[in-house]
Parts: structure tokens; C-alpha cells; sequence
């Protein structure tokens, strides 16, 4: 699965998904926005869409409402490469996005 298999709906959700990995650690690294970057020029989103995306480089998304458990297993799966791809974008995974990243997989998986 890749991006461009998702809704509109579903690729925002991605970057936001990315977006609260980069802030996990409390600050967004230049490496880090380099990634979200160039996901965020490749995904066709519209304009309203693109610019709540663009406000997540400058700002932590809130992430409540967001229900990780009801994407199904494929999107789940390019949700936690595309995020792990963004939090060890600056050489390293934080303390802080490694257990970002782990409550998010136990989550997922206990929904399955």
C-alpha cells in the first residue's frame, strides 16, 4: 500500500499520524520537517486539507478523536512505516517517539 491508494480523508490522517511523531520529543527536528516535507508535496491534498497539514509542521496536531484501532491492518501498517520513517529521520528514535510508536502498535493490534 502507498499513499496514493488512501481518500483524501485517510492522507490527511497520515500526516497528522506523522506529524504528532515528529512532536513526540516536544520539538519538530530539521530533518524531521525535511521528511513530512516532501511527504506533504507528494500527497494530493486540497487546499484546506494542505494547509491543516502545513500547520502540524508548526504546531502538535490533537490527535483525540483520532481511533487508530478502526484503520484496517494495510493502512495501520503504512501509518507506523511512514511515521517510524519520520522519527528516525534525524539518526535516532527519541525515548519519547519509541513509546509513541509503541502505544500506537498495541493499540492497533488490540483492536485486530
Amino acid at each position: 500500500m502507498e499513499p496514493s491508494d488512501l481518500t483524501e480523508a485517510e492522507r490527511l490522517d497520515l500526516m497528522r499520524f506523522m506529524c504528532s511523531f515528529a512532536w513526540a520529543d516536544g520539538e519538530v527536528q530539521p530533518q524531521e520537517r525535511k521528511v513530512l516535507e516532501q511527504v506533504l508535496a507528494g500527497l494530493d491534498l486540497g487546499d484546506d486539507a494542505r494547509a491543516q497539514a502545513s500547520e502540524w509542521l508548526s504546531e502538535p496536531p490533537d490527535m483525540d478523536g483520532f481511533d487508530f484501532a478502526a484503520i484496517d491492518e494495510d493502512t495501520r501498517s503504512l501509518f507506523i512505516d511512514e511515521a517510524f520513517a519520520v522519527a528516525a529521520a534525524d539518526g535516532g528514535l527519541a525515548p519519547e517517539e519509541l513509546q509513541h510508536l509503541k502505544s500506537f502498535m498495541r493499540f492497533g493490534k488490540s483492536a485486530d
